[in-house]
């Protein structure tokens, strides 16, 4: 009889039409991971351009699962299409346009094994342009009181960078698809809310990708924000904190974009929001 073997980690990645180049960068850095005991689960919505490629240039390696949508999903959907696949004691994500340094999986599962009381953990991110030059490198809090403080005005965990405690979706819940966008916060939130401990590893382990570098979110973007904030936030802090909070997004998102991305990059808002730029490279 054939035993089944969970792998430690469940890599999960959605796609759609991503520049080739891009692509192979993050399936090699995944591939090549240090750690080897994990499965890769890629979901492709149909008609994918990568998606022949995809099938033959992973064929000998078994670690990697290829999942087509029956229809087009989007990216929450097509994130939980992907978990309902996975079988590992820990969530990894990363986006098809994103790469990980290869020891990534290994450092989080090392801090993971030996810090049992953390169930959702981060790293740092280097910023990336289209062509993969640095334009700057972004740093996290690492303690669970400072990120949680954090949280009052932005996200303190990079989502591409996360793994997580397989358990906490089977208990809270995976991603809520009323999130168009915004839903790593959504998810984010509701886990602090349920008491839920997360860190960060102050190590640069994912590589991130930005084509605008002010970073200046779109109306919907804000949107789902605010909606998160909205649900959640009056939960977990002070009434005081929590109004300052959601009155604070719901300005923000009345905003011109310009205006955000002025505020974006102002230092007192960037101090506030639990991160820093630490590096900034001219391109």
């Amino acid at each position: 009889m054939k035993i089944n073997i969970s792998p430690a980690i469940s890599v999960i990645m959605t796609t759609y039409n991503e520049d080739r180049n891009n692509f192979i960068l993050c399936i090699d850095n995944v591939l090549n991971q240090t750690y080897k005991d994990f499965e890769f689960i890629i979901v492709f919505e149909p008609a994918d351009t990568n998606l022949d490629f995809i099938k033959t240039y992973t064929a000998e390696d078994t670690r990697v699962k290829v999942i087509v949508n029956d229809e087009k999903r989007g990216f929450v959907k097509s994130l939980n299409v992907g978990l309902s696949y996975a079988s590992g004691k820990y969530m990894a994500r990363i986006d098809s346009d994103d790469y990980c340094e290869i020891s990534r999986f290994e450092k989080q599962v090392t801090y993971l094994e030996t810090h049992q009381d953390i169930d959702v953990l981060g790293t740092n991110l280097t910023l990336i342009d289209k062509d993969s030059n640095v334009i700057s490198k972004r740093q996290y809090k690492t303690s669970h009181k400072e990120i949680k403080k954090s949280f009052l005005f932005t996200t303190g965990v990079a989502h591409p960078s996360i793994m997580l405690k397989m358990e906490l979706l089977k208990e809270f819940g995976s991603y809520n698809e009323e999130f168009a966008c915004s839903e790593d916060l959504e998810l984010w939130l509701r886990l602090i809310r349920n008491n839920r401990v997360f860190a960060n590893i102050d190590e640069y382990l994912v590589n991130y990708r930005v084509l605008d570098i002010e970073e200046a979110r779109n109306e919907l973007h804000w949107k789902y924000n605010f909606k998160a904030r909205f649900k959640h936030v009056p939960s977990i802090w002070n009434p005081v904190l929590a109004s300052i909070s959601i009155l604070a997004f719901k300005v923000f998102s009345m905003l011109s974009v310009k205006m955000r991305s002025n505020l974006a990059g102002n230092k007192l808002l960037s101090g506030l929001k639990g991160k820093k730029e630490i590096k900034k490279i001219s391109i």
